[in-house]
C-alpha cells in the first residue's frame, strides 16, 4: 500500500484527533497499517513503562500500569500535499 509520488503516510497514536494525538511522523513509501499496529501492540505488551499513566487528580500522585489487553490504536492518513507537520 504505497503512498504514491508526492504523498506521505502519517501514523498517529491516540484515541482521536487534536489534543489526544500522542505522536505523529511522516513515512515516505509503503506502510502496512495492520503490521505496524501489531508491532506497536508487541512493544506495548513487552514494556510496562509504555502502559504507565498518572491519573489526573489522584492525591497523592501515583502511577498506574494499564493492562496489556488495552491497545494504543494507530491511525494513518495519506497526505496529498505533504507540507511541514505542525
Amino acid at each position: 500500500m504505497g503512498a504514491g509520488a508526492g504523498r506521505a503516510r502519517v501514523p498517529r497514536w491516540g484515541r482521536g484527533g487534536g489534543s489526544s494525538t500522542l505522536a505523529r511522523f511522516r513515512i515516505h513509501g509503503g506502510l502496512d497499517p495492520g503490521l505496524f499496529q501489531r508491532a506497536v501492540d508487541v512493544l506495548m505488551a513487552r514494556h510496562p513503562m509504555l502502559r504507565t499513566v498518572f491519573p489526573s487528580g489522584a492525591r497523592p500522585a501515583m502511577q498506574q500500569e494499564l493492562p496489556v489487553s488495552l491497545r494504543l490504536p494507530v491511525r494513518t492518513e495519506t497526505l496529498a500535499h505533504p507540507g511541514p507537520l505542525e
